[in-house]
C-alpha cells in the first residue's frame, strides 16, 4: 500500500486552515504514512486517541494532529515550517 491508499476525514473547517497554510491533502497523507506504515516519530495523547505525526517534505517539516477510527484517520489540523540548511 501507499500514501496515495490511506483515507482521511478533513472537516470543511480544518480543510480551509491547511489551504490557508498551504497544506495539501497529500501532504497530509504522506505524514501519516510515514507514522503509521513507515515507523517515523509520532506522539500519542493518553485518554483522546490523539497523535501528532512528522515528517520532513523536501525542505519543509509537516505536523499533523490526527485520531484514528475505524481504519481511517480524522484529521484535526496540520502545520509546517520550512527550513533549509547549508554547510
Amino acid at each position: 500500500m501507499s500514501w496515495e491508499d490511506i483515507e482521511i476525514e478533513i472537516s470543511d473547517d480544518v480543510k480551509k486552515t491547511i489551504e490557508d497554510r498551504h497544506i495539501s491533502p497529500d501532504e497530509v497523507r504522506m505524514v501519516i504514512n510515514e507514522v503509521e506504515r513507515e515507523g517515523g516519530i509520532k506522539l500519542y495523547v493518553p485518554d483522546t486517541n490523539r497523535y501528532l505525526g512528522k515528517k520532513t517534505i523536501d525542505n519543509a517539516t509537516f505536523y499533523v494532529d490526527y485520531t484514528t477510527e475505524g481504519g481511517k484517520y480524522i484529521i484535526n489540523s496540520a502545520y509546517a515550517h520550512g527550513s533549509e540548511i547549508e554547510e
